[in-house]
């Protein structure tokens, strides 16, 4: 079981090591858009998504993936897998 603040640390770590952009920087940035405003092109965010597939275990529907523009976003959605496959625990 895993907890929530754990996976927003993961999830950043992998968008930064993908993107070769500083883990700070996609923090401060993490309500901007990945594409228009952090630079990234839908290819890396594809293998961002496979990243993180790969890292927990889950599956991110292909009509979900859209959904991924920014870091935010990218952690709830992971979240949302998590919690539905019951591997999330809230911080008490």
């Amino acid at each position: 079981m895993m907890y929530a603040d754990n996976v927003e640390r993961a999830v950043t770590e992998v968008v930064a090591e993908v993107s070769e952009k500083p883990e700070e920087e996609l923090w401060a940035q993490r309500d901007s858009h990945l594409f228009e405003e952090v630079g990234l092109d839908s290819l890396l965010a594809l293998e961002i998504v496979a990243t993180l597939e790969r890292k927990y275990r889950i599956e991110v529907p292909e009509e979900r993936i859209v959904d991924v523009t920014t870091l935010s976003a990218a952690i709830a959605l992971v979240k949302e897998m998590l919690r539905e496959q019951g591997k999330l625990e809230a911080a008490l």
